[in-house]
């Protein structure tokens, strides 16, 4: 899959974005770590810090990076040897072969332009988002593995966009009345006074 690339590459950038200040460590162990930057600190013990985050997710590099955006000393640690929480795949060998998985989201939407996704807003808080690459995707594959494989039913294409296609699909696996409750609850997102509509109005300036 292309997102965990995608998102080594985000990660990158937040860290990026504050290594003339944070410092980002792991806890020594036996063998190699992977967890290093140009700036990683050796001793932190004597050393004083503005702002110390615990965990080096999406949700800490996120914090840690909008702290150094507004000038404070910050140190980011993390006991795993890689920076990025879920945002990783990994792999699992079987007769069958080889079986890559996503140990977080497979999907991101919103992030190739401004937005409401908070991600976004992160990275265009920090001043990194035009940096970045984007894929863009227009639907996926479904798997029903409660069915049989070679039953028609058992794959369904949902894709992106108002094309209505992804109403269709949902009409032949589970039949109208489904269709007509998704309808009906995407125009309660979307219509006037929604989540989705008032969620726009959150301006990235609310996370300064």
């Amino acid at each position: 899959m292309r997102l965990p690339i995608l998102l080594g590459l985000l990660i990158c950038l937040c860290v990026g974005a504050f290594r003339s200040s944070l410092h980002l460590t792991a806890p020594p162990r036996s063998r190699p770590r992977r967890l290093r930057s140009s700036h990683c600190a050796t001793n932190t013990d004597n050393e004083e810090w503005d702002v110390v985050v615990i965990g080096a997710g999406v949700g800490g590099l996120c914090a840690a990076a909008m702290c150094q955006r507004y000038g404070m000393k910050t140190l980011c640690l993390e006991a795993h040897e890689h920076a990025g929480g879920v945002a990783h795949s990994f792999e699992r060998r079987a007769k069958a072969g080889t079986f890559k998985f996503d140990s977080g989201p497979s999907l991101l939407s919103g992030m190739s332009s401004m937005g409401t996704n908070p991600l976004r807003q992160v990275l265009d808080a920090v001043g990194t988002a035009d940096e970045i690459v984007w894929t863009n995707y227009d639907g996926w594959e479904v798997y029903d593995r409660s069915l049989p494989a070679d039953d028609p039913s058992s794959k369904f294409r949902l894709t992106t966009g108002a094309s209505g296609a992804w109403e269709a699909a949902i009409e032949r696996k589970a039949g109208k009345a489904s269709r007509e409750a998704f309808t009906q609850f995407k125009d309660t997102m979307m219509k006037e006074g929604g989540l989705s509509r008032n969620s726009a109005l959150l301006p990235p300036l609310a996370l300064r």
